[in-house]
């Protein structure tokens, strides 16, 4: 593309204050009420969704609004697995 998309405008105009704020506030929120466990399967699950957007700028040069649809879904399959697993052992 030439010109951004509309997945420019959530990802080019947030700084790390807003990405280090919407990390810890469910990681917090679900250790808290999950314990410690929850809080590793919402770990799981943002360095699931870095490494989709990572493969996603290396392979069409940025993220597109439909690279951000692919990785909430995917995030939320991976958080899903993730509890399911974490709540077998």
């Amino acid at each position: 593309r030439s010109e951004p998309g509309l997945g420019s405008a959530f990802t080019e105009r947030v700084g790390v204050k807003i990405i280090i704020i919407s990390g810890l506030v469910p990681v917090i929120a679900t250790a808290a009420y999950l314990r410690i466990m929850g809080g590793l399967c919402i770990i799981i699950t943002i360095l699931t969704a870095l490494l989709v957007s990572w493969i996603a700028k290396r392979k069409i040069g940025g993220v597109t609004g439909d690279v951000l649809g692919g990785v909430n879904e995917i995030a939320e399959v991976v958080l899903l697995f993730s509890v399911i697993m974490v709540n077998r052992f």
